[in-house]
C-alpha cells in the first residue's frame, strides 16, 4: 500500500518550488531532488499529477515518438505505440522492466492539466536522463543535493514567503529522512537551520492543523543509531503539545444517517424502472426527489445520465403503455414545465424515426450545441437506415475525435480521406479534422502539415494551427 503522505508531501513540494521566484535551473535541480526523496518510500506514480508544472519549469521534454534517440534501432516498437494509454519506455523497450535494463523515457498518450483529461500524444523524458541529454548535450542536468540539502533550500525559501504552511509539510518530511542516517557534516550542518526554521510553535500550530498526520508514539528506541535525532526533532511536537492550552473543536456536521440514502437509492431505483416503462411523469417525479436529498449528488446523477441515448428512451415510451397518451399530449397542454422539452422531443422522433434527415439535423443541432455524446446516437441511427450518407460520417469523424474515443479515430481516417477524395465541398475543415485525428495519435508533423494547409485554405484555421505549433514545443 502507497505511503499516500509521501506523495502528498512530494506534490506539495513540487507546487511550492514552481512559485518561487529562483531561477528555471534550480527549480529542476530542488523537483529533481524531491522526486528522488520520494522514491526511497513506497510510493506510486505521481509524476503526472502536476504535469503542467513538470513541462513547464523543464524537468519534462515533449518530443514526437520519431525524435526519440532509440527510434532507428527499435522503429518497429515505437512506430506501434498509438492512442491514450501512458507507456514506461525503457532502455530495451521489448526487455521491458527489469533490474538492468533503466527506464529512460515515458510515451504519454494522455495525462491531465488543470484536472482536464489532455491528450498530448507525445513522447516525454526526465531532466538530467539518457535521453534528455540527447536533446540537451551541453546542459549540466539537475544538479545532485542530499535529502537535507533540498529540504533547508526548500525551508529556507518557505521562511523568506513566512508559508507557515510549507515549513509544517516539511516537519514530517525531515522525520522520514532519519530512516536513512545523515551524510556527513553538511547534512548535520542542514539539519540544524531546519531546526532553526520548523522547530517553532507556529510551525507546530500550522502542523496540528492538517488533518491525520502520522505521528510515531512518543517512544523512540526501536530507531536505534537515529534515536537522538527522532527524540529531539519529534520530541518538539509533543513538548509543544503539553504545554500548548487545549482548543475547543467545534462539533462536526451532522453526517446523513442510513434513513437518508435508502431514501435515495428508493428513488434512485424507482427512476430507473419508470425509464424502463417509458412512464416519463414518474421518472421525473422520481429524479427530483432523489435530487432533493442530496443537491451535489443529485447533480452527479444527472451528468451520469447525459450519456444514456435518449433514443432507447424513445423506444421504451414507445413501446411501453404510456404511449398513446404522450403521444396525443402536445407541449403546450401541459402544465409540466420539466415534461414539455421530452414532448417536444418525442414528437419529433415518431413524425422523422424513419427518415434520415432527422437524425442529421438532430446530430447538427447537438454538435453545434457540443452535446457529442447524444450527436454519437443520432448518428449511429442515421448510419443505420443510410451507411454511405457523407455528412453522417463526417459527423461520426467530429464526434469520435471531439469526445474523444481513442480507440476509434485510427478508423475515421480512411473517411475523412475518402471524404478529401470526393466531390464533398468543405475540404478545409475535413483538413483540420484529420490534422486534430493525427494529433491525437501521435503523428504530429503530419498533423501539423494537415493544419498549416487548412489554414491556407481558410483564415479561419490559423488559430488552430498556431495552438497546434504551440502543442509541439
Amino acid at each position: 500500500m502507497s505511503m499516500h503522505e509521501v506523495e502528498g508531501y512530494a506534490q506539495e513540494a513540487v507546487i511550492f518550488v514552481n512559485g518561487c521566484d529562483i531561477p528555471a535551473d534550480e527549480k529542476v535541480s530542488l523537483i529533481a531532488a524531491v522526486y528522488e526523496w520520494h522514491d526511497n518510500y513506497d510510493t506510486g506514480f505521481t509524476k503526472l499529477r502536476e504535469f503542467d508544472i513538470l513541462v513547464d519549469t523543464g524537468y519534462f521534454h515533449l518530443f514526437d515518438t520519431k525524435d526519440h534517440p532509440d527510434y532507428e534501432q527499435y522503429k518497429d516498437y515505437f512506430d506501434s505505440i498509438s492512442g491514450t494509454g501512458f507507456e514506461f519506455i525503457y532502455d530495451d523497450p521489448i526487455k521491458g522492466y527489469a533490474k538492468d535494463n533503466p527506464l529512460s523515457s515515458y510515451w504519454m498518450g494522455e495525462t491531465y492539466r488543470n484536472e482536464k483529461r489532455v491528450s498530448p500524444g507525445r513522447m516525454c523524458c526526465e531532466a538530467g536522463g539518457r535521453v534528455w541529454r540527447h536533446f540537451f548535450p551541453e546542459k549540466p542536468g539537475p544538479l545532485p543535493m542530499s535529502e537535507y540539502a533540498m529540504m533547508r533550500r526548500i525551508a529556507d525559501l518557505a521562511a523568506d514567503q513566512e508559508d507557515l504552511f510549507m515549513l509544517s509539510e516539511l516537519y514530517p518530511m525531515v522525520s522520514l529522512a532519519f530512516w536513512y542516517g545523515m551524510k556527513g557534516e553538511e547534512d548535520k550542518a542542514h539539519y540544524e537551520r531546519l531546526k532553526e526554521l520548523i522547530l517553532t510553535d507556529a510551525v507546530m500550530e500550522e502542523f496540528e492543523a492538517y488533518p491525520y498526520p502520522r505521528m510515531p508514539d512518543e517512544e523512540f528506541d526501536e530507531y536505534d543509531e537515529n534515536e537522538t535525532y527522532w527524540r529531539e526533532w519529534m520530541g518538539y511536537y509533543y513538548d509543544w503539545k503539553r504545554r500548548s492550552p487545549k482548543k475547543v473543536k467545534p462539533e462536526p456536521e451532522p453526517i446523513p444517517g442510513i434513513e437518508a440514502y435508502n431514501k435515495m437509492a428508493m428513488h434512485k431505483d424507482a427512476y430507473e424502472s419508470a425509464l424502463a416503462e417509458g412512464n416519463i411523469e414518474a421518472a421525473l417525479q422520481e429524479f427530483a426527489a432523489f435530487a432533493a436529498l442530496d443537491e451535489e449528488l443529485g447533480e452527479k446523477f444527472r451528468r451520469a445520465n447525459e450519456g444514456r441515448s435518449i433514443l432507447e428512451v424513445f423506444a421504451a415510451v414507445r413501446q411501453g403503455p404510456h404511449h398513446e397518451k404522450y403521444a396525443n399530449l402536445l407541449p403546450e397542454e401541459t402544465d409540466s414545465e420539466s415534461l414539455k422539452p421530452f414532448l417536444a422531443d418525442y414528437h419529433k422522433w415518431l413524425n422523422g424515426k424513419d427518415d434520415v434527415s432527422y437524425y442529421l439535423n438532430t446530430a447538427q443541432e447537438l454538435i453545434n450545441a457540443a452535446n457529442y455524446t447524444q450527436a454519437f446516437h443520432f448518428i449511429t441511427a442515421g448510419l443505420n437506415i443510410d451507411s454511405g450518407n457523407p455528412w453522417l460520417k463526417l459527423y461520426m469523424a467530429c464526434v469520435v475525435i471531439f469526445l474523444p474515443l481513442a480507440d476509434r479515430i485510427e478508423e475515421q481516417l480512411p473517411v475523412l480521406d475518402g471524404l478529401l477524395d470526393s466531390n464533398f465541398e468543405h475540404k478545409a475543415y475535413l483538413r483540420y479534422l484529420k490534422s486534430l485525428a493525427l494529433n491525437g495519435l501521435g503523428r504530429m508533423e503530419e498533423a501539423l502539415a494537415l493544419m498549416k494547409q487548412a489554414a491556407d485554405e481558410d483564415t479561419a484555421y490559423t488559430e488552430a494551427y498556431e495552438w497546434l505549433q504551440g502543442q509541439k514545443k
